[in-house]
């Protein structure tokens, strides 16, 4: 069955351009077929291929909205678990103006991609002409609650941001087809803030199960991702969503874990021998603390092939306040918006003249988010491209939680109630199962018996309410003083 292809002509070069102009009210999402041949190396894993085989035969079309959508990784990884044709922009929205070039290679011409701080600024949007989708995924800003921010909570003006996010999927769940969502945020969010006397995360739960129409199920999740193929330390926490008529009454279940991680080696141009030193005498300092710090790796021959990434703006040693002490070879910290200046070395090779000794570049950074190539290719080592890659979802990971909510959906629903749901079929997976061995007798071939709990009726029957109005419950109550959020 043929994978989905990306927008790129033969010479790799972007065929159609994001663009916040009118459009269709949506367009198909695409990936690079050539991520499929070996450059994707996590894609090879067991635990994903699992979800190729079992989602080959796909029969609905999902609307997808994007919300703070930045690289649009949720897109990328449905476009890369489902068949050609399944998975449909309804809407992206994003500040960050410096995504363009990003989502150009990604998508084909595409109306509905909204960038800027006018046009894809949630807070200014009218959410009730937003258009209706089935799957929403959005990874407001962390600062309020990451370890690098303000760690303020609520009282950082840049909550707000997320609450809107929690107005949009209310609305969404109760004037349209919504049946699955995921918020993605640092882990932080899980814990108290300083002075707070509830978790963040117990307010944010509280508000979607009260405004939610009757018939949600919301799950919390810490993912990392170096347990989901690629060398980083990533811990992120995941909200997901789902309406129980389509996806059963029981929590989603956390993502299998994959069985092996791809050697840093791997993801590294070897070939880029290029020296890049660091910019500073502290930097120089800090590099000469870490390789003091690797000295028995660095002159063991056993490690040859192997690799430390360090963060050249801090030091083992003690010697600066700025010290860290978390690196280990083979596995990256975690990229952030703010870089960090890694730099990474070869082990095993001695002291000097070694074969890899410079900056990581910006394509590295890409694949160990796992991007595909065309993404590598428009990736530099400014700090544009050290912020949007510090702030996206790692594709496999949100490909799991995507992927595992997939199953969920195939093993509850019948293809009718999805194709019911969706509001159309995919061309693409029935002429796949044009060779399937003919239904039994009495049967019609797409009809099963629902799974306990499930009743396997139209899914436009659920209670769906009113929309969000522009003074919705949850603002009222964001507005009061003394409802002890950070007191």
């Amino acid at each position: 069955m043929r994978r989905a292809s990306l927008a790129l002509d033969s010479v790799g070069h972007a065929s159609g351009a994001a663009s916040a102009s009118a459009a269709p009210a949506s367009c198909s999402i695409e990936v690079a077929s050539n991520c499929q041949n070996g450059h994707c190396l996590w894609e090879k894993d067991p635990s994903w291929q699992r979800y190729i085989a079992a989602l080959a035969t796909f029969p609905g079309v999902l609307k997808v909205l994007e919300c703070c959508g930045g690289l649009s990784t949720g897109c990328v990884a449905l476009s890369k678990l489902l068949p050609s044709g399944a998975v449909e922009m309804a809407g992206h929205w994003d500040i960050d103006e410096c995504l363009r070039p990003f989502l150009e290679v990604v998508h084909r011409q595409c109306g509905c991609i909204h960038l800027g701080k006018d046009a894809g600024d949630l807070l200014q949007l009218d959410i009730g002409a937003i258009a209706l989708g089935h799957v929403l995924i959005a990874g407001p800003p962390c600062p309020p609650w990451s370890s690098l921010g303000s760690r303020g909570s609520f009282e950082d003006r840049r909550a707000s941001v997320f609450w809107r996010v929690v107005d949009i999927v209310v609305d969404q769940a109760r004037r349209g087809p919504l049946a699955l969502f995921v918020l993605e945020n640092v882990e932080a969010i899980l814990h108290h803030a300083k002075g707070a006397q509830r978790r963040a995360i117990d307010i944010i739960l509280e508000e979607l199960r009260t405004e939610l129409p009757s018939g949600w199920q919301i799950t919390v999740h810490t993912l990392n991702t170096r347990d989901f193929g690629l060398p980083q330390s990533r811990p992120r926490a995941y909200v997901v969503g789902h309406r129980c008529d389509l996806f059963g009454p029981q929590p989603m279940p956390p993502p299998i874990q994959f069985e092996r991680t791809v050697q840093l080696k791997n993801l590294l141009n070897l070939a880029d021998k290029r020296n890049c030193w660091p910019n500073t005498t502290v930097q120089a300092q800090n590099l000469r603390d870490w390789k003091q710090h690797y000295g028995t790796s660095m002159n063991d021959s056993a490690a040859i092939g192997t690799f430390a990434v360090i963060d050249i703006s801090r030091t083992p040693s003690g010697r600066t306040r700025w010290t860290s002490t978390s690196a280990r070879p083979g596995i990256v910290q975690c990229l952030t918006a703010a870089g960090p200046d890694l730099h990474v070395f070869s082990l095993g090779e001695g002291n000097v003249d070694l074969s890899l000794d410079r900056r990581l570049r910006g394509s590295e950074r890409a694949s160990l988010q796992g991007f595909p190539p065309c993404v590598r290719s428009v990736a530099d080592e400014g700090p544009r491209t050290k912020r949007i890659l510090g702030n996206a979802m790692s594709v496999p990971v949100i490909g799991s939680v995507l992927g595992t909510a997939m199953l969920r959906l195939v093993g509850c629903s019948s293809p009718r109630s999805i194709v019911a749901w969706t509001g159309s079929s995919n061309a693409s997976s029935a002429s796949s199962t044009a060779g399937a061995a003919p239904p039994a007798e009495g049967s019609d071939g797409i009809d099963g018996d629902p799974p306990d709990g499930v009743t396997d009726t139209d899914p436009f029957t659920h209670d769906i309410g009113e929309g969000v109005s522009a003074h919705s419950p949850s603002k009222k109550r964001r507005l009061h003083k003394d409802i002890g959020l950070c007191t």
